[in-house]
This record gives C-alpha cells, sequence and structure tokens, in this order.
C-alpha cells in the first residue's frame, strides 16, 4: 500500500512537470510583471519649486506640479538611473547610469546636456553623487 502512494505522488508530480512545461506560451512563464514605480530612494523639489525628481529603485521620474489641476503629472522618466540629484542652481540634474557612468541632463527640456558622460576610473559601484555648491 505504501509503494503504491508513493507511485501515485511520483506521478502527480511528474504530471504537474508536464502541464507547467506545456503551458511555455503562457505570460506567467514568459514575462514578470512589475507594479508601481519601485521603492522610493530620494526625492527633492527642483530650486523653483515647480517640479520634482525622485529617485526609485527602477528609475528617475521628473513630476511637474500644475496649481490650475491642483495636481501633479509626469514630466520625463529615465530607466535605471539611480542616485538622480539637481544642480545646485537647478539647470541640469546628474544620476548613475547602468554602466557606472554618470548622465547629465538639461533639467527643462530632459535632453542630455551638452556635458560629456564622464568616465569612471574604478571597477566598483557607484552609490551616490554630490553638486558641488559653487
Amino acid at each position: 500500500m505504501r509503494k503504491l502512494m508513493i507511485l501515485a505522488v511520483m506521478a502527480l508530480m511528474l504530471l504537474a512537470t508536464a502541464v507547467a512545461q506545456d503551458n511555455s506560451d503562457s505570460p506567467a512563464f514568459v514575462e514578470t510583471v512589475r507594479f508601481g514605480r519601485g521603492d522610493i530612494l530620494h526625492a527633492e523639489w527642483h530650486p523653483d519649486g515647480d517640479r520634482f525628481l525622485v529617485d526609485t529603485v527602477r528609475g528617475a521620474w521628473i513630476y511637474g506640479y500644475s496649481p490650475t489641476s491642483n495636481r501633479f503629472a509626469d514630466l520625463a522618466y529615465f530607466d535605471n538611473a539611480r542616485a538622480a540629484r539637481y544642480s545646485p542652481n537647478g539647470g541640469t540634474f546628474a544620476a548613475i547610469l547602468p554602466d557606472n557612468s554618470l548622465g547629465v541632463w538639461d533639467a527643462y527640456n530632459h535632453i542630455p546636456a551638452e556635458s560629456p558622460t564622464f568616465p569612471i576610473v574604478h571597477d566598483t559601484e557607484i552609490v551616490s553623487i554630490a553638486w558641488n555648491p559653487q
């Protein structure tokens, strides 16, 4: 009787494995769904107070505030940008990119700034950046 029970459990396990392999076109087996924008690591207002930058585990977002609608709206998204920070004058912002280089963007039109991407001279991960206030 015990051998029969073990055989039945093994048959069920094999059947479940075959069904799981047969459903390979199912989105649950092909794609991971991410909800939300990730945990917030840092947020800061732009110096003029009309937008703010949010740094998350998935990237950086810039939100703008509209007093007429009393709502915030997405202005820009930068995938996989880490440790994003506005410059002291608010003209640009910088973030660490996945290859450990530093990206600098214009804070108003969200395109890369004239500054080049700075090379990294070490192999360790960069975890934060800071602007010179002068």
